[in-house]
């Protein structure tokens, strides 16, 4: 058997939360196949849930705002691109 070394300076031996029964994550758990536990059954629809027409308003609102931020780096990047083509041709 071994030693128990003393504890560090500050710790009662209390302990905060059982640990043991936490599995460690598996990279492949969410496969259906490997499902341990049965799905749980469908729940009654949110009453604070968007309706259809609300949610493809902000999808939508979501994609163009994404596009246009794309769309300013794109913009960005040329700029500075063409700016080093710039002074690199100055040199020659």
């Amino acid at each position: 058997m071994r030693k128990r070394t003393p504890l560090p300076e500050g710790d009662d031996g209390r302990r905060i939360a059982d640990m043991s029964g936490v599995e460690a994550p598996s990279l492949f758990g969410h496969l259906p196949w490997r499902e341990k536990t049965p799905p749980a059954a469908p729940q009654e629809p949110d009453a604070n849930a968007l309706a259809p027409e609300e949610r493809r308003i902000y999808m939508w609102a979501a994609i163009k705002a994404a596009l246009f931020t794309a769309a300013f780096y794109i913009v960005g990047f040329g700029v500075l691109i063409r700016a080093l083509i710039w002074l690199w041709s100055l040199g020659h």
